[in-house]
């Protein structure tokens, strides 16, 4: 399963992901494909992990943008990484470290909002940069 999502997602192939999530009709656990899709993110290796990531954070963007996967399911898929981050470490020893530029990359593309950021991460402040800035355009933000 992992192999479908290393190369680039085709537009065809994030419809297929949106039918099967809808066909499955279990939006309450809409947070358990969010959590799943970062924890795969940063279980690959160090050199393919920003790539990767960027082909996950564009899954999640079309799963919100087409409303299948709720704000609320949202932070909570990403609050139960932040919760599960000690239990991360064991296979994936670097987790916080990914899971903080997974986050990072997710901001600066505003698919998440500095609110939410600073919530999953309580005791680190965030800078912002110049190329950061919103260009004026109105952004749906987890």
């Amino acid at each position: 399963q992992s192999g479908h999502y290393g190369r680039d997602l085709k537009s065809s192939e994030l419809e297929e992901v949106k039918t099967s999530l809808r066909e499955l009709d279990i939006p309450h656990f809409h947070h358990e494909v969010v959590y799943e899709t970062i924890v795969l993110a940063m279980e690959q290796r160090v050199s393919e992990f920003e790539k990767y990531a960027q082909r996950m954070i564009d899954l999640l963007q079309f799963l919100g943008k087409t409303f299948i996967i709720s704000k609320s399911q949202f932070e909570t898929g990403f609050k139960r990484v932040v919760e599960d981050l000690d239990d991360l470490t064991f296979d994936i020893p670097n987790a916080v470290s990914l899971f903080s530029q997974f986050c990072d990359m997710c901001v600066a593309q505003s698919f998440m909002s500095d609110e939410t950021y600073e919530m999953l991460h309580p005791n680190r402040g965030r800078k912002r940069f110049v190329s950061e800035g919103d260009g004026g355009k109105i952004k749906t933000t987890i």
